[in-house]
């Protein structure tokens, strides 16, 4: 039990600091296409939703994994 659940290195620290690049990077990437796609075209308040609570889910994302980062560093 204690291999499988146990602590792991310190060198895995980093795995945190590139999940929160990439959800950075997806919340970016959400926001963009939704304002692309929201002066394009007229959106739905369906879909304007969708985006917002993409963009947060990626925001929460991003913050876990800064937050998991940061105790693991320290």
């Amino acid at each position: 039990m204690k291999t499988l659940f146990g602590p792991i290195d310190r060198k895995y620290c980093d795995w945190f600091y590139y999940l929160s690049v990439v959800s950075f990077l997806f919340m970016l990437l959400t926001l963009v296409s939704g304002s692309i796609a929201l002066f394009h075209n007229k959106m739905k308040m369906k879909y304007i939703l969708a985006v917002i609570w993409s963009a947060a889910m990626y925001a929460v994302f991003y913050f876990q994994n800064r937050l998991l980062y940061t105790m693991c560093v320290k």
